[in-house]
């Protein structure tokens, strides 16, 4: 009879253990201010990658006036408002 007990417990630790677990991966994967800071993050490796591959310096200025480095701390807000309010 005790047996059957452990196993029930087992049981039922594992299908909570189960749920939890899919809560978290739901969590985690339906997130979209992540969606949005990816879209912004490859856009930007895209703007690098188009970057002329000269080693001139007229070049070098052009491509440096050209990049954009507005947004080059967002990710960092986004990562410090992620830590403050996930307090596990």
């Amino acid at each position: 009879m005790n047996i059957v007990s452990r196993k029930n417990f087992l049981i039922m630790l594992s299908a909570i253990l189960v749920v939890a677990l899919g809560f978290m991966a739901l969590s985690f994967t339906i997130n979209p201010k992540t969606q949005k800071l990816q879209t912004v993050t490859e856009n930007e490796f895209q703007q690098i990658e188009t970057q002329s591959e000269s080693d001139e310096i007229i070049d070098i200025e052009h491509d440096l006036n050209t990049t954009t480095f507005d947004n080059i701390d967002e990710e960092l807000q986004y990562i410090e408002k992620e830590l403050n309010t996930n307090t596990y």
